[in-house]
């Protein structure tokens, strides 16, 4: 018989077991959703030509997926291998760890599951008995646009600013229309500020003098403590445009006067960080002599009793 009582007692525990159910697992429906979704669309990049090729390679850069990051870098090195049978082209990957002979596991890249034979027996290849999906400069060099964008749509904030970082410093111009799109999608401010100095950054480049003061008013404005070393380098290029060289000078003077004032509040900081500390150790010390007569500096929690204090 149900006990009512019981029930009531220890309706809590069930009550967050419930709802933390209801989290996590809609949470994790959506994760293998979404996997699935880019596996799929892997096969059919593998398995397509052209520009329709090239049309998934653009859907794939907006995933953000670590899965589509490490297909894409094993195709670009020759690591992705068609199968061939009767009625369909299964593309697969060898698993790194091979046997005595030298074979491997091949994973489909369709379900993550290991290739099987008709008697579901594991089969297992040299890369010499594969066919590499085939790849050639062009197709490589589109990979490695995706690759570049796949990078500026990782979930992780951090992740992406060290990717614009990476094409900030790059020093070539094709970057800009990359950044320019995630800059239309980006919602994290700091990230903003990342992908307007490395459009900055790769514009002090440009053959148009009206773009190069552009950046370089920009990249002031942005108090770009990364740009300084470009600056000065621009600044001291003979052929450099009047206009563009006394920019450059007020940019640089701005932005070192920046690192001053953060080299100074930066002083001060430490300077009441250590003087914290000694003084919270100064009051332990104190409360100790006060009431032994001596100072005692072996135990810790003379020094806690001082912070307490403070």
């Amino acid at each position: 018989m149900f006990d009512v009582g019981c029930f009531l007692t220890n309706w809590k525990p069930v009550a967050v077991f419930l709802m933390l159910f209801t989290l996590v697992f809609p949470a994790r429906a959506s994760e293998l959703a979404a996997d699935s979704a880019a596996r799929q669309l892997l096969v059919k990049t593998l398995l397509s030509e052209g520009s329709e090729q090239q049309t998934n390679l653009t859907e794939l850069a907006d995933t953000g997926s670590k899965l589509v990051h490490d297909v894409l870098t094993a195709w670009t090195r020759d690591g992705v291998y068609i199968i061939e049978t009767n009625d369909a082209k299964i593309p697969v990957l060898l698993e790194e760890q091979t046997d005595a002979d030298g074979k491997a596991r091949a994973i489909r890249i369709a379900d993550g599951q290991f290739l099987k034979d008709n008697k579901g027996q594991e089969l297992k290849f040299a890369n010499a008995d594969l066919t590499s999906a085939e790849t050639d400069m062009k197709l490589r060099s589109a990979i490695q646009v995706t690759l570049d964008s796949l990078a500026l749509s990782d979930p992780n904030p951090d992740s992406r600013r060290s990717a614009i970082l990476k094409l900030g410093n790059s020093g070539k111009e094709k970057n800009i229309p990359l950044l320019l799109a995630r800059l239309e999608k980006e919602s994290n401010a700091e990230v903003k500020k990342s992908i307007n100095e490395a459009i900055a950054l790769l514009q002090l480049s440009s053959p148009d003098s009206g773009v190069q003061i552009s950046a370089i008013q920009k990249l002031a404005a942005l108090d770009s403590i990364g740009s300084l070393d470009n600056l000065k380098h621009l600044a001291a290029d003979p052929s450099l445009n009047p206009s563009v060289l006394k920019e450059t000078k007020i940019a640089i003077a701005a932005i070192e006067q920046h690192i001053a004032w953060v080299n100074f509040f930066g002083t001060i900081f430490r300077g009441l960080s250590l003087g914290s500390i000694l003084l919270v150790v100064a009051l332990g010390l104190a409360i100790t002599f006060g009431l032994m007569g001596v100072i005692n500096m072996a135990h810790g929690e003379m020094i806690s009793v001082g912070a307490y204090t403070f």
